[in-house]
């Protein structure tokens, strides 16, 4: 569910994201999302809105890059 996610948001997901393509509860989009950053799957970023966005490289394209905050 993530990856699909993932893929179709172009490398990005969020909690929101998650939570509505795979019905479950944010909170725990949230907690499969931080377990993939912490295993190494996927990087936690803020956009320049201020939205955190867990990203996956395998799928990531420019357009969500140009949309980061640099560090």
């Amino acid at each position: 569910v993530i990856l699909r996610a993932a893929k179709k948001h172009d490398g990005s997901a969020t909690p929101a994201e998650v939570a509505l393509e795979g019905n479950i509860s944010l909170d725990d989009a949230k907690k499969h999302l931080e377990q993939l950053v912490s295993r190494g799957y996927a990087d936690m970023r803020v956009t320049k809105s201020g939205s955190i966005v867990y990203l996956f490289s395998d799928f990531i394209t420019d357009d969500v890059e140009t949309q980061l905050e640099d560090f």
